[in-house]
């Protein structure tokens, strides 16, 4: 994943290969970054259909995600994911579990119901 700074510098790369004179107007220059940026929105904006379009064989084997499917990205599938596997082995390495409160308080599932799963 990239750094804040990565993007800015990759942006800035980007800026300076589109301004082939060392001076221009106030005029050009907004026409060159407004250009840039619309270029920018549209990848990233094919970049988030094409993520909601293609499912992970791990995203559809889990009943957890069926309703996040084709309404969040890939990449938040994966989040979701690394965080449900991280806790489901920390309980089972301190073999407990986890007092079932989100089940009782709020009815939603529990780590130690979505272990189960």
């Amino acid at each position: 994943m990239q750094s804040a700074t990565n993007r800015a510098e990759g942006a800035h790369a980007a800026l300076k290969k589109q301004l082939t004179t060392p001076r221009c107007s106030l005029e050009s220059l907004v026409k060159k970054v407004d250009t840039l940026v619309l270029k920018q929105y549209a990848q990233i904006k094919k970049s988030l259909e094409e993520s909601r379009t293609n499912r992970m064989n791990s995203h559809l084997q889990n009943p957890m995600f069926s309703n996040l499917l084709l309404k969040v990205s890939i990449h938040a599938l994966n989040l979701l994911e690394n965080e449900l596997t991280w806790r489901i082995d920390t309980l089972r390495s301190f073999r407990s579990t986890c007092g079932c409160q989100l089940y009782s308080g709020a009815g939603l599932l529990c780590a130690c119901r979505l272990e189960r799963l």
